[in-house]
């Protein structure tokens, strides 16, 4: 049996290419030009084009070079595929099957007959996740993180089984679509897998083709637990409804793909997960991935070492930079607020040097005013947006060890700040401060942690 084949320095040149970004064009011109695209008659030559003009919708294959930033430049290109796609009448693949993608935030959408991209309908809607009992909220984020895994970790298991068995890439999707809607919660799943593997048929030609390289030896229950991590680390629970968020996922493995420390086979095995992500349906099929309840076992003490960064501000200011004349550093003694008369304010920032996940935060200051503080992250320096968990705002009038930011959940961040204002003229002095954070990596700012105290 002969299979389609990619050339050999595809192979040898995709882990390269797939880890240099583009950089974000200067500027957005007022007008357009129309360039003629002429693609070959046929569904896999459209899916082909339309998958590799996907990928520039993705924010981890960008990076901001000054003028537009990475939201903007994909904002503008998911318009350039959307009129693209408006060209493409009738609104399906030969045998009436929709044309689906998996958009820029990870939910399916589908291709009505006017054009436009809308949420799916009929056949084509994921079914949300239903909602776990028992057990505590950590729990549940624990089972649902190891069964999402777990059906990742089946649909890896058959692309290696497929073409191990010899099989052409179309026999390999239906053997594989075949394995996932066996799962009981997938049962109604594929014409949408169909719709999908259509999609991305190039891309899966690519992942099919890598899976030379690798055996399902690789994926050991090292890196399952690693995945699984990695899964709780953007996991959210609403009342059981445990989800996952898309950009967090990616971001996540991108860096992964990204480090140096990884063997070519587990850089590979990295990689392909963002072909099964799409070829599950996106965030929704994760989603339903996590509900399904095939393991049972809840726990993830695998995940809890965590990390600890200290600031002792009476010895050193550590890197931290007061913004725009809000406050000062006073050797010996630690930040200091800015009396404004009618008020007073700190605000300080300070990049980690990595993207990482920060649970928890804790503060020793002395006021002579009731003020607040608080811990948030910027996208950028000098943006400054507030974490959007509760904030436990703070308050006190002695030297004390105060919550900045409660234990409940993690956010991924690069660059940090902290801020405290009070009404009245008062003076206010940061003099400690802890952050935590779980799962790698640390950043490489700060001390090792002493226990919590403010004494």
């Amino acid at each position: 049996m002969t299979r389609k084949r990619l050339p050999s320095y595809v192979l040898s040149s995709w882990v390269v290419t797939s880890n240099v970004p583009y950089l974000t064009p200067q500027e957005l011109p007022e007008g357009d030009v129309c360039r003629p695209l002429s693609i070959p008659d046929d569904s896999e030559w459209l899916a082909l084009f339309g998958g590799a003009l996907t990928e520039l919708t993705k924010s981890w294959n960008w990076e901001y070079s000054g003028g537009l930033t990475v939201d903007e430049t994909i904002e503008k290109i998911q318009e350039i595929i959307d009129i693209w796609y408006e060209g493409c009448q009738p609104c399906t693949y030969p045998g009436g099957i929709r044309i689906i993608r998996v958009g820029s935030n990870g939910r399916l959408e589908m291709l009505d007959d006017n054009g436009e991209w809308v949420e799916p309908t009929g056949d084509y809607i994921i079914p949300p996740p239903d909602a776990r009992e028992g057990g505590t909220e950590q729990d549940q984020i624990c089972l649902a993180s190891k069964n999402a895994v777990n059906v990742i970790r089946i649909l890896y298991e058959e692309w290696t089984e497929a073409w191990a068995s010899e099989l052409t890439l179309d026999e390999a999707i239906v053997a594989v679509i075949a394995a996932l809607v066996a799962i009981p919660a997938f049962v109604l799943f594929a014409p949408i897998a169909a719709a999908i593997a259509l999609g991305i048929a190039g891309f899966l030609e690519i992942m099919f083709e890598l899976i030379e390289t690798l055996t399902s030896d690789l994926w050991d229950e090292a890196f399952n637990d690693e995945l699984t991590c990695l899964f709780q680390s953007c996991a959210s629970n609403d009342a059981g409804v445990v989800t996952f968020d898309w950009n967090c996922l990616n971001d996540k493995i991108n860096q992964r793909i990204n480090e140096f420390s990884l063997t070519d086979e587990q850089l590979r095995l990295y990689g392909q997960l963002g072909y099964l992500f799409f070829f599950i349906g996106g965030t929704d099929g994760i989603n339903l991935a996590g509900s399904t309840t095939e393991i049972t076992d809840d726990d993830c003490s695998m995940c809890d070492d965590g990390w600890c960064i200290y600031f002792d501000f009476t010895t050193d200011d550590y890197g931290w930079t007061v913004y725009s004349g809000v406050g000062s550093y006073v050797p010996g003694v630690g930040f200091q607020s800015h009396d404004y008369g009618t008020e007073s304010d700190l605000l300080i920032q300070i990049p980690l040097g990595v993207t990482t996940s920060l649970r928890s935060s804790y503060a020793c200051y002395t006021s002579t005013i009731n003020s607040a503080g608080r811990l948030g992250y910027q996208p950028s320096p000098g943006t400054f947006t507030p974490f959007t968990l509760p904030q436990g705002m703070i308050t006190a009038l002695t030297p004390t060890e105060v919550t900045v930011m409660p234990v409940t959940t993690t956010v991924d961040v690069n660059n940090i700040y902290f801020n405290q204002g009070g009404s009245g003229g008062a003076t206010f002095v940061l003099s400690k401060l802890w952050i935590f954070g779980d799962f790698d990596p640390k950043p490489e700012i700060g001390d090792e942690c002493p226990e919590v105290d403010c004494g």
